[in-house]
């Protein structure tokens, strides 16, 4: 299982490593089609789960997936998705063509610029301060601020590890980063 989350009618859904939605309550599946790739899943602020699989990104309204990179709102996200996760506001931080922007469930809200990983983004989370931080599978780990100015921890520079796993921000606004098969790395302002 790859990530779990609640749809707004209170259901809990798992997705796998192959981009397939599974229903706890009744085994039920969604899957989008040629799934394959890094998978997100992520809630926005109405309650409703969006999936990334294969390079598409798609929606769960009532019961089934609705694929949002084939319609009409596809120019918005651009035609391969790189990354997902929900934003502090309600909305969703969503890596497309290379651009890091912001979807409100109708429009774009902002844009922080290209892309700056050099991989696969694995995970991503917006922390209380706004800052998008991007885990990637061999790049290592990227901050991205409002102000676009970015910030990039990787071997090279004292990181241990290229590939992250997984991102949390704690209540006192630590992040911890699960940094390959290396183990849980913490990061505050200055120190890693």
């Amino acid at each position: 299982i790859s990530a779990i989350g609640a749809d707004d009618a209170g259901d809990v859904w798992m997705l796998s490593e192959e981009g397939t939605l599974v229903r706890v309550r009744d085994g039920e599946t969604r899957a989008l089609s040629n799934n394959d790739g890094v998978v997100n899943l992520a809630r926005d602020g109405a309650g409703r789960l969006w999936v990334t699989s294969g390079g598409k990104l798609a929606v769960l309204q009532n019961g089934r997936l609705d694929l949002m990179t084939n319609g009409p709102e596809a120019g918005l996200f651009g035609s391969y998705i790189q990354g997902l996760c929900a934003s502090r506001d309600g909305g969703l931080w969503i890596v497309g063509d290379m651009r890091v922007r912001k979807f409100n469930g109708r429009t774009l809200m902002e844009d922080r610029g290209t892309n700056p990983c050099n991989a696969t983004v694995v995970v991503m989370l917006e922390n209380h301060a706004g800052t998008l931080v991007m885990g990637t599978s061999s790049d290592g780990l990227f901050l991205l601020s409002a102000d676009r100015a970015g910030r990039h921890f990787n071997r090279a520079n004292g990181f241990p590890s290229d590939w992250t796993r997984c991102l949390a921000e704690e209540r006192e606004n630590l992040l911890w980063a699960g940094a390959g098969s290396v183990g849980a790395v913490e990061l505050r302002r200055g120190i890693i």
